[in-house]
């Protein structure tokens, strides 16, 4: 007796699972990172890296970034003045000859973040069905139909979504607590963090005190 397998598996299913699955967000820590680009300027040294996402392994965030014109970048930067410094206050970060365009960390989180809602088209999956057809000879056949997607599709539903959603928290806390922006560096101290800019390229970046 011989058995043959086979799924019933609509093409637009199959577009689905091209699509992707949720990926969880890999933590970027400003301080560990190797910097290749510097400045040092108003004897403020700074070190940056761009395109932070990507390097770190969050593919669809970094898709998102380019997608969105943003850039969220790492930051190593060393108050040699005598004074206090405050990126924002007293200092202002420049990307080229231009002031750079500083997002919230919320605001950029928002154009960063995974879709959740879009994992609910794997609820298709439900109709997924695995058919057992058996040649029992004398040209007799039996087939027996298993409903596997009402298990698998809720099943890859609920986790993506729930993958999707811990990734877009985990990518909102990075943003805040690295989120250099308006904190003070002390004179002789370093300090890392990232911050996220838009529309403004991939320029040499420097910070320069403000002018009295």
């Amino acid at each position: 007796m011989r058995k043959l397998v086979t799924f019933f598996f609509p093409a637009f299913i199959v577009l689905l699972l091209s699509s992707g699955c949720a990926s969880s967000y890999r933590k970027i820590n400003p301080e560990q990172l190797k910097y290749h680009n510097s400045s040092n300027e108003d004897n403020i040294h700074v070190a940056y890296r761009y395109d932070v996402l990507a390097s770190n392994r969050n593919k669809k965030n970094a898709k998102k970034e380019r997608k969105n014109g943003i850039n969220v970048i790492a930051l190593q930067v060393t108050n040699n003045t005598p004074n206090a410094i405050s990126i924002g206050d007293n200092a202002q970060l420049f990307i080229g000859d231009n002031p750079a365009l500083i997002m919230e960390p919320q605001e950029a989180m928002l154009s960063l973040r995974q879709n959740v809602p879009i994992y609910l088209l794997y609820g298709l999956l439900t109709l997924l069905r695995l058919d057992i057809t058996r040649d029992e000879g004398r040209r007799t056949q039996t087939t027996d139909s298993y409903p596997i997607g009402l298990v698998i599709g809720p099943a890859v539903t609920a986790g993506n979504m729930i993958m999707a959603g811990s990734s877009n928290k985990s990518l909102k806390n990075n943003l805040i607590q690295q989120y250099i922006f308006g904190k003070e560096i002390p004179p002789g101290a370093t300090l890392s963090g990232l911050v996220c800019t838009r529309n403004m390229g991939y320029g040499p970046l420097r910070i320069l005190l403000n002018e009295d």
